[in-house]
């Protein structure tokens, strides 16, 4: 979900969970897309893109 747009906190609270450091450890991860696209993201900032 999180991959996916919804908000951790949404999910956090769609998961049942008090404490939003436990979903973010059990739920969120960063998947292939995700890393390119922070890598693309930062270029572009740095100038390099």
């Amino acid at each position: 979900m999180t991959n996916n747009g919804v908000p951790d906190t949404v999910v956090s609270a769609w998961a049942g969970h008090s404490d939003l450091s436990v979903t973010k450890k059990v739920y969120v991860h960063a998947d292939p897309q995700s890393l390119k696209a922070g890598s693309e993201k930062l270029n572009e900032l740095l100038g390099q893109a």
